[in-house]
Order: structure tokens, then sequence, then C-alpha cells
């Protein structure tokens, strides 16, 4: 009988697990390949890493860490469905795994912010949203810090088919630092309670 192939693969697909198994010698050799080892341990590492974040998320929502929720529910597809069924929007999928995160994630209130993804060391989260007053939108920016107090903000307002900078009085940037907390703080408590308390 002749050898017709020195290489041979097969591949099995479980719902939990996929097993890949590559075999370079004779046909007659039952021991595969190193290969197949790291394909299981790259497959444990992620597997790692995915109950990792979970608990990593479940420890953010018990320490309040607004910020280190967001980074986890944002930092890749994975809360994706549960995102969009608790009735917020984001980008579709193919999106999310091009940027990496979602960005920007939704919510659609009295403001309809748009939360840009924070890096998990980051001590500061970016919303974005527009608020129209006398007939014209402004453009607003705020920086928040973990307990969504406001570090900064930028306003901009377009004029003449130019964007001029804008100052708020203060009264006015207090009710929208308000309303922003209240959208985050109630999209928050709409995640803990759609993750875990089913």
């Amino acid at each position: 009988m002749d050898v017709l192939y020195q290489s041979c693969a097969g591949i099995d697909v479980h719902q939990a697990n996929i097993v890949v198994c590559i075999l370079h010698a004779p046909l007659t050799s039952t021991r595969p390949n190193w290969v197949m080892i790291v394909f299981l341990l790259i497959f444990g590492f992620f597997s790692y890493s995915n109950h990792q974040s979970s608990v990593q998320l479940e420890a953010a929502f018990k320490n309040d860490d607004k910020i280190q929720i967001l980074y986890h529910l944002m930092v890749s597809e994975r809360y994706a469905k549960v995102i969009r069924q608790a009735g917020f929007t984001i980008p579709p999928d193919s999106a999310i795994r091009f940027d990496g995160a979602i960005d920007p994630l939704e919510i659609e209130g009295e403001l309809h912010l748009k939360i840009h993804p924070p890096d998990e060391a980051d001590e500061e989260l970016s919303i974005s949203f527009s608020v129209e007053k006398n007939d014209a939108i402004i453009e607003a920016f705020f920086v928040i810090d973990r307990q969504l107090n406001l570090l900064r903000s930028y306003y901009q307002i377009m004029e003449q088919n130019e964007r001029k900078n804008l100052t708020l009085q203060e009264s006015e940037e207090k009710r929208l630092l308000s309303i922003v907390q209240k959208e985050i703080n109630s999209f928050l408590d709409t995640m803990e309670e759609t993750l875990y308390n089913q």
C-alpha cells in the first residue's frame, strides 16, 4: 500500500470546545503532533480569560466602580447581546470586532448619551451628547470620574457654518450633569439586574 499523505488533520467541533489534531508522520502513526496541544492551550486560555472577565465584572458591580463596569461591558462583543436586549443601542458585532470595543454605547434618554469605552486603567470616562437651546444644537463633551463627578466639560455650537466654543451657566451645567448621572446609573442598574437577577 502506498502512502498518499505525509500529514493529515482532523477537527472536532463541540458546543464548548474545538479540538484539532494534526498528524505529521506516516499514516500508521497514532501520536499527534504538538499542534494539538497548542490549540488546546489557546482554547483553555480564552476560557480562563472569559471566566476572569466575568469575575472582574461582578467585583466591579459589588465595588460600585462605574468605570470598571463600563470597561468590562464594552471591551468586547461578549455582552453585546445582553446590552441590546436591555434596550440600549450599540454598533453591530462586526464593527465591535473591528474596533475592538463597543464604541459608542448609546443611552437614549433625555440627552441621548454616547459613552466611549474606557481603558482598564482609566480614571476618567468620556461622554458626548447634544442639547438644543434657542433653536441651536449644542454639542457637549463631559469627562467624568468614577463617582460620575464632572472633571471637564466642552461645548460647541455651529454658527454660520463654523464651530464655536461655548460656555454654559453653572446652573445649566449642573442640570446636565444630573441628567447624565441619572441615565448612567439607570443603565448600570439595568445591566446588573439583567446579568445577575434573572
